[in-house]
């Protein structure tokens, strides 16, 4: 049976606490093909900090339907070029890098973090590592935004 090592957990006491609205340089570390109820295709995703691997916020990145304009802006920031494939999967978008604004939302009684679409100069809340925000441009971390 193996053993539990609860001197690591006491030593990472604040694992569990909830980021603070921000830049972060983040990555996609789960993508997935969804289809709302519209019928319009998006990109289901993950985005988590690059140091210490912790969710930063989940975002919605559409492929179809009236987000389409707001979808490609996300995935030009991620690199991609706007006409370059006609097809991208899922599995593409893992590992891709940015920086994102995210800001308080409350939803269903609770706070969480959203991405900032209207952040100031960001491509709906989303800036490509060779154009970082200027208050994030040499850190890897959170910075007040």
């Amino acid at each position: 049976m193996p053993k539990i090592d609860w001197e690591s957990f006491n030593d990472s006491p604040n694992q569990f606490e909830p980021l603070s609205p921000g830049v972060y340089h983040v990555k996609v570390s789960s993508c997935e093909e969804r289809t709302s109820k519209a019928g319009n295709v998006y990109f289901s995703v993950r985005l988590t900090q690059l140091e210490g691997d912790k969710t930063v916020a989940f975002d919605t990145i559409m492929l179809s339907g009236k987000g389409v304009p707001m979808g490609l802006a996300k995935l030009t920031a991620l690199g991609f070029i706007p006409g370059d494939k006609e097809e991208l999967l899922a599995a593409e978008l893992l590992g891709k890098k940015a920086f994102v604004a995210v800001k308080n939302d409350e939803y269903e009684g609770k706070t969480r973090l959203v991405v900032d679409i209207n952040a100031s100069g960001s491509k709906c809340g989303y800036w490509d590592e060779e154009n970082p925000p200027e208050a994030a441009a040499n850190l890897d971390i959170e910075t007040p935004f």
